[in-house]
């Protein structure tokens, strides 16, 4: 720094602009001391990169603050005013190296001791964070102001910076943990109760018989756009990731229901209310009298506002489920809708994960079916043994209304924390799953629209007749607010990786199948690494104390659970005998003679402690 006076050939040089700060400092501020050089300081004390964390749980490498180099001198280098009114006229090069110079100082004079600096996954890429403790403890992220002065605001209530009790030891994989319902069953602070499921029942049944009574013309349309791809949720074909603006959607509605805009948006006509349609509009002026061209993209529209993507609208059905067959239903055939419904109901779940959300949409009739498929303790009785070629297996349950009480809710959570591998069918569909499928390996970003989940493949290899190791590093979204709050749930991720991803498999973006162990003895194995990663990264338990273990059981009459719970206890047995074996190994057989029995035993003890 430039000295306070000083001769240069004879010349007063008048002071730089940072000891003139200085000396008007206001009266009685004390300086804060300078931090000690040595190793832990970077022999000069210098601070580590400081990133902005504000509300958002990941962050992007704009909000990285470079080291010396603070805001008012990059607005300085941009020719922009460090405030409103200010003036505009450059400045020179050695006012600006003075200013970088103290902003260097100032970052010197705090006392590093004070502040925990760690290198945290959360936040996307890795970056350094540094973090001051409180006087409650807390800690307190620093961030920088627009003149370049520090202000400190805190680390998000729901972030994991910690061991979680119940939690992750870890919060890299679920730094949200702590805005999880999960958190609040375990704490028992907070108990929000069962969710409500939208459900349109009633919708689906007047579908049924609008299809039923239709023209002959009408059945031959929605048969070319194939229903079935729908009804079957076809898998393959182009990302649905268009995202028309509402005057375009609206302009389609018009069309479509035959009306005008004015009768459209006018609160007297009932035809559109909060951002959706009237589904009794759709019925009362798509379903009859109208061409058959018009009929089939209704019954369309409302197929799949009805079906795959439901929301809590209720009544109504959002204008973009129109948007990909406004110009023919023929159109359909050609979307993955396999892949936007997975990623939309990835989004809802994410939303019903959070503390205080009382309710859940989505397609579920997919998570129902996928529940009874892996899950024998939970399935409903079956209404058919055996499906035809072609029908979908979710026909094959008979499920009826339940009971949704806090009795049967404490007992769901009990049964799943009960839960053993050898109680999972790890694979319902049969052996090679992903050779039947060849998408079952996709491993990249899907997409409905402006929502883009990841569909991690190695994170369940069990379901594809391999052994579980430990995964790869997640995919990162680009910002989160993942609160306790529901409404508040925001993340946002890269859409142009959703669509080249799919677009460029198999040839990019599958999972590695041969590099896998295939589990050629027991369906479900996994390394005794992964089960130790995923105690440390996860919450293994739902409860934190023990519910009466009948609570549950599935009923006597769950033939599927029993059946497959028995099946697997043999194999097991079997397994282990097999192993025991050897030549004079007789104490080694009594053993597991003994331990298969007392499995045996503890098997037909819950049989019969079973409703």
């Amino acid at each position: 720094m430039a000295k306070d006076r000083q001769t240069i050939a004879g010349r007063w040089r008048r002071p730089s602009p940072a000891m003139a700060r200085s000396r008007r400092r206001r009266p009685g501020r004390r300086r804060r001391p300078r931090a000690k050089e040595g190793p832990g300081n970077g022999g000069r004390g210098k601070s580590k990169p400081i990133i902005a964390e504000s509300d958002f749980e990941e962050s992007g490498q704009r909000n990285v603050r470079k080291r010396g180099v603070s805001a008012s001198v990059r607005r300085h280098k941009k020719g922009t005013p460090a405030i409103e009114g200010a003036s505009e006229t450059p400045v020179d090069d050695q006012i600006q190296d003075d200013r970088m110079e103290d902003d260097d100082m100032e970052d010197r004079r705090i006392d590093d001791a004070d502040f925990e600096t760690s290198e945290d996954e959360s936040l996307g890429p890795i970056v350094n964070i540094r973090r001051k403790k409180g006087k409650d403890g807390r800690f307190i992220a620093e961030t920088s102001s627009v003149t370049s002065r520090r202000a400190r605001t805190e680390i998000p209530a729901w972030t994991v910076s910690d061991p979680v009790p119940g939690g992750p030891e870890d919060g890299s994989i679920i730094p949200s943990f702590l805005g999880h319902v999960a958190y609040g069953i375990w704490t028992g602070k907070e108990e929000r109760g069962t969710l409500k499921c939208q459900s349109r029942h009633a919708v689906c049944k007047r579908l049924s018989a609008w299809h039923h009574d239709a023209s002959d013309e009408v059945k031959h349309l929605i048969a070319e756009s194939d229903d079935h791809y729908i009804c079957y949720i076809p898998v393959d074909g182009k990302v649905v990731s268009d995202k028309p603006g509402k005057q375009l959607l609206l302009a389609s509605c018009v069309e479509i229901l035959g009306i005008s805009m004015d009768d459209l948006l006018a609160n007297s006509t009932k035809h559109y209310e909060n951002g959706g349609v009237l589904i009794e509009s759709i019925f009362r002026n798509c379903g009859r009298g109208l061409s058959a061209e018009v009929e089939a993209i209704a019954w369309m529209w409302l197929t799949l506002g009805c079906t795959l993507f439901v929301d809590k609208t209720g009544h109504r059905v959002k204008p973009a489920c129109l948007w990909e067959v406004r110009d023919g239903v023929a159109d359909a055939k050609d979307y993955s809708w396999g892949s936007a419904t997975l990623a939309y109901l990835f989004r809802q779940l994410g939303i019903a994960s959070r503390g205080d959300c009382h309710g859940l949409s989505g397609c579920l009739t997919l998570l129902q079916a996928w529940i009874y498929e892996y899950f024998p303790c939970f399935r409903p009785q079956r209404d058919r043994l055996i499906t035809e070629i072609g029908t979908p297996r979710a026909l094959s349950w008979s499920v009826s209304g339940t009971e949704c009480t806090e009795i049967r809710l404490q007992s769901l959570r009990a049964r799943i924390d009960s839960l053993t591998a050898d109680e999972v069918s790890w694979l319902p569909f049969g052996g090679g799953p992903a050779a039947v499928l060849q998408r079952t390996a996709y491993m990249g970003w899907i997409a409905y629209r402006d929502i883009v989940e990841p569909y991690m493949s190695a994170r369940f290899v069990r379901q594809l007749g391999y052994v579980q190791s430990i995964p790869s590093p997640i995919l990162r979204p680009e910002k989160a607010v993942r609160a306790w709050n529901s409404k508040l749930y925001n993340v946002e991720m890269a859409q142009i990786g959703a669509v080249d991803g799919w677009q460029g498999f198999p040839m990019t973006c599958m999972l590695p199948l041969t590099l896998l162990e295939p589990a050629t003895v027991l369906a479900g194995a996994c390394h005794p690494a992964y089960l130790e990663w995923y105690a440390r990264f996860s919450h293994p338990q739902v409860l934190s104390s023990d519910v009466t273990a009948s609570r549950g059981r599935p009923s006597r009459s769950n033939i599927d659970y029993w059946v497959n719970r028995f099946s697997s206890l043999s194999q097991r047995n079997l397994t282990r005998i097999t192993a025991a074996s050897a030549p004079f190994a007789i104490p080694e057989i009594d053993q597991s003679i003994s331990e298969s029995t007392t499995d045996l035993e503890r098997l037909i003890a819950d049989w019969r402690l079973a409703d």
